[in-house]
């Protein structure tokens, strides 16, 4: 029992490392994050989400019809933000997350968000939403952070509205390069494999809608790979799962 304690207490202490070493990269890349990422390394995932959320709300007007709860997961300066609210105009609550306050700090400065919180994206959705309260959840950029994603998903599926959309980018990674899924690169970062993601989103009631490759942006000066996600709460599996 000790040891089970003993190796709980190191595996939050490095999270809680993992966590602070973040947001403090973040915190003093904020001032020319945006710019840079956009100008020089040619970003384009905010907008490539929002049309992707565009066509698949399309197709379900009844839905789309609907007011709308937003919860932009690792929010940044608010790129993805402000394409949303492009998007969708000013009747959606629109949430941002995000562990630098440096970077929310930039974000309030354009006022997309209706509210903007300083937490760790896992935190926010287990103590701060409530069950079937969000329409869109979003992550951009962000899970590349987060070595385990089983906790995400879960808890995915727990906020979504049935119906509701999850969409997300992973860098991308071979299922022949990963072990249980995923690869720590060089850059510190965490590459998740398609066949992962899939089976995470299967056990959690979540259609994966689309899949692409896309080039995230440019790294090295060549494009770096990843994909990109649009999930849906599946309604019909929550039935079938609960009558099982």
């Amino acid at each position: 029992m000790a040891a089970t304690w003993i190796a709980r207490a190191q595996q939050l202490t490095a999270q809680a490392r993992h966590r602070l070493e973040v947001e403090e990269e973040f915190d003093e890349y904020a001032e020319e994050f945006e710019e840079h990422l956009v100008t020089v390394l040619d970003y384009k995932l905010p907008e490539i989400l929002a049309t992707k959320l565009a066509h698949h709300a399309s197709l379900e007007s009844e839905h789309l019809a609907q007011p709308r709860r937003v919860v932009d997961l690792g929010c940044g300066t608010g790129l993805c933000g402000r394409a949303i609210r492009r998007l969708l105009g000013e009747s959606v609550e629109l949430i941002g997350v995000d562990l630098s306050a440096c970077m929310l700090a930039r974000a309030k400065e354009d006022g997309a968000y209706d509210a903007l919180f300083q937490r760790d994206l896992l935190a926010h959705l287990e103590r701060h939403e409530r069950a079937e309260a969000v329409d869109v959840l979003l992550a951009a950029d962000v899970l590349i952070y987060v070595e385990h994603l089983e906790k995400v998903f879960r808890e995915a599926h727990r906020v979504l509205k049935r119906g509701g959309w999850f969409l997300f980018s992973t860098e991308l990674a071979l299922d022949t390069e990963v072990t249980e899924g995923r690869v720590v690169r060089e850059s510190g970062r965490i590459a998740h494999s398609r066949g992962y993601i899939e089976a995470l989103a299967s056990e959690h009631s979540l259609a994966v809608l689309e899949a692409e490759t896309i080039p995230l942006r440019i790294e090295d000066d060549v494009p770096l790979p990843g994909d990109c996600y649009v999930l849906q709460r599946d309604m019909a599996k929550d039935l079938r799962d609960r009558d099982a």
